[in-house]
This record gives C-alpha cells, sequence and structure tokens, in this order.
C-alpha cells in the first residue's frame, strides 16, 4: 500500500485510522456499558463509563490495531519475498538456458568441421572402409 520510502506518510495514515477506529470503538463501548447498566439497573454516568471506556480502548486499540498491521504487513512483505524469489528462478532458469543454447551453436559447427576432417583423413589414408562408415553413422 505504501512504500517503505515514505514512513512519515505511512505513519500518519495509520495513526489517522486508528484515532478513527478507536474514537468509533470507545463510543459504541461506552454506549453499550451505560445501556447494560441500565438493563440492570446499576446506578450509571455515561461521561464517568465513557472515560473509563478510553482509558482501557486507547492502549488495547493500539496494541490490537497494530497487531493487525504488523500481520497484514508481514503477510504482504512474505509475498513480495516469495515473488522475487520465483522471478528470479525464472531468471536463472533463462540465462542457463541461453548459456545452453549458445553452446550448442557454438559446438555444432566444430562438431561438422571435425567431422568432415576425420572422413577427409581417412580417405586419403586409403581407408574408404571407415570413411563410408563414419560417414552413415554421423548422418543417422
Amino acid at each position: 500500500m505504501y512504500a517503505a520510502s515514505k514512513p512519515a506518510s505511512f505513519i500518519a495514515y495509520h495513526f489517522a485510522v486508528y484515532l478513527f477506529v478507536c474514537t468509533i470503538h470507545i463510543f459504541m463501548a461506552s454506549l453499550f456499558a451505560t445501556y447494560i447498566a441500565h438493563l440492570v439497573q446499576l446506578p450509571h454516568n455515561y461521561v464517568t463509563v465513557l472515560k473509563k471506556c478510553a482509558m482501557t480502548g486507547i492502549f488495547y486499540n493500539f496494541i490490537i490495531y497494530g497487531t493487525i498491521l504488523l500481520l497484514l504487513n508481514s503477510f504482504r512483505y512474505y509475498q513480495s519475498l516469495q515473488n522475487e524469489k520465483i522471478k528470479t528462478a525464472e531468471l536463472q532458469t533463462s540465462l542457463v538456458s541461453s548459456r545452453l543454447q549458445f553452446l550448442r551453436q557454438q559446438l555444432e559447427p566444430h562438431f561438422l568441421f571435425n567431422t568432415h576432417h576425420s572422413i577427409i583423413t581417412l580417405m586419403k589414408m586409403g581407408q574408404k572402409e571407415k570413411s563410408v562408415e563414419m560417414m552413415e553413422s554421423s548422418v543417422s
């Protein structure tokens, strides 16, 4: 989502999101606690309940949001690491394939030249049967 080169914007963005989520959670929790206190007929003051929810909620919401953020970013980092490993393996395979192709192209003319030279040498030496045998084996 955000690049590591912009830590200030990353922190500002997530701090704003944390404050928004925390505020909503604290108000919802205080309303719920007030409603429960009303149902069981306990004396309650909404402002007091709101302060208690805020004191505990700020810390616990920070821990929860930080943990979720850490897990999500760890998962994203792991995915990008796996993608980079796959790309590296593909590039290495491509490099090995290219080298093999290059070596084959270099080897083929030398092989033909050496075979041709050997056949001519056998013919000059009067070993026509061996030269014919070598030509037949090089064709097949």
